[in-house]
């Protein structure tokens, strides 16, 4: 059953899984410090974002409301049916027209995969044992079939090249998706990575990312954010 939440300063309300308010603490302080590195290393706002694995919009929603630029495109990615339309309704009823809800997922080829959830002896925290935002192409028990597409599909439709900001947390196809798409991010600037140990190596994700020219700027846990000096360089 999903809960309601709000938060009055940013004049958001959600509806969420979670069993407290997301809006205060956690994933706001996460994308504020993604917005500050943003700003301590551009002079413009971020025009395009890629929310990648958005589950019920909570990232897509908190950069809606601070992004400081009337005509930045959010496109947010999320496979799992439920958390789509709980999404929908999300930016429905915000009234926020800048959230372009995609219901399918990001992978090197265009295909249909059996998500599952982690089983109790795969998970420290149970307290996130059923949380919708936990299915993974790795994991099992109570499996759903959910969309993939190459990203090579959505930059034909939507004549996007790269991404200002690129939020990816999607349950270990994080590799996946950095060597899939090494032209676009190149072309892309700022990376914020929730990475998942289900198939997910981290020095391959650096390596990988090292190659198309970022460097690590930031981390904290299982958090991290890169920064494409090239893209730095040409702002200056």
């Amino acid at each position: 059953m999903n809960k309601k939440y709000k938060d009055n300063t940013l004049d958001l309300t959600i509806e969420s899984y979670h069993n407290y308010n997301p809006l205060l603490g956690g994933d706001t302080n996460i994308v504020n410090s993604i917005m500050t590195l943003w700003n301590n290393n551009f002079t413009y706002s971020p025009s395009i974002v890629l929310d990648v694995g958005a589950c019920v919009g909570i990232y897509s929603l908190l950069l809606s409301r601070i992004i400081n630029n009337k005509d930045c495109r959010i496109y947010s990615f999320e496979p799992v049916k439920s958390s789509y339309e709980t999404m929908v309704k999300n930016i429905s009823i915000n009234k926020i027209n800048n959230i372009i809800p995609l219901n399918y997922g990001i992978l090197d080829k265009n295909t249909e995969v059996t998500l599952g959830l982690p089983e109790s002896s795969e998970i420290k925290n149970n307290i996130t044992l059923n949380y919708p935002g936990r299915y993974s192409i790795h994991l099992k028990r109570d499996s759903v079939l959910a969309k993939f597409k190459r990203l090579k599909e959505f930059s034909k439709e939507y004549n996007i090249q790269g991404g200002d900001i690129i939020k990816l947390d999607c349950e270990g196809c994080e590799e996946l998706f950095l060597k899939d798409n090494k032209e676009f991010i190149r072309n892309s600037k700022l990376l914020f990575i929730e990475r998942t140990h289900e198939g997910t190596s981290l020095n391959n994700i650096v390596n990988t990312l090292e190659q198309c020219g970022f460097k690590e700027i930031w981390t904290s846990r299982h958090d991290f954010s890169f920064i494409n000096i090239k893209k730095i360089e040409e702002d200056k």
